[in-house]
């Protein structure tokens, strides 16, 4: 049964990481397409609003490196506590969950501001043309 537990954990660890990972690349693609607006389209009155959605993707980026430490942490942990006695100990099945629930409510947040900067720029191209 501990052999089970184990698994579990493990595959709860790496689905973490897989959706941390995912959110890395969209916010990196959402950078490239501000970038590309500004390049291609720069309009002043843009400008501030531009620099706005930036600093909201790079404390996205800060707050994923927290979580991904975290990940970091819980993984040495449960790896301690295997090599220790053997036993998964509750705070890190507790520490787990509180993990699982930040990350899905990062990824809440970076859905809706995903999607905000999509209507900002849909809205404000569609003005410009």
């Amino acid at each position: 049964m501990q052999d089970l537990k184990l698994l579990q954990l493990g595959y709860e660890i790496e689905t973490c990481k897989r959706l941390l990972n995912f959110i890395t690349d969209e916010n990196v693609h959402l950078k490239i397409r501000l970038s590309a607006v500004l390049k291609d389209n720069f309009e002043k009155n843009m400008l501030e609003e531009m620099d706005n959605y930036l600093s909201k993707f790079v404390a996205q980026d800060e707050l994923i490196n927290l979580l991904k430490n975290d990940i970091s942490k819980i993984e040495k942990q449960l790896w301690g506590k295997i090599h220790e006695d053997g036993e998964i100990m509750k705070d890190i099945y507790l520490g787990l969950r509180l993990l699982q629930s930040n990350i899905l409510t990062t990824v809440g947040l970076f859905i809706k501001l995903s999607e905000d900067f999509n209507n900002f720029l849909s809205e404000r191209l569609v003005m410009t043309t």
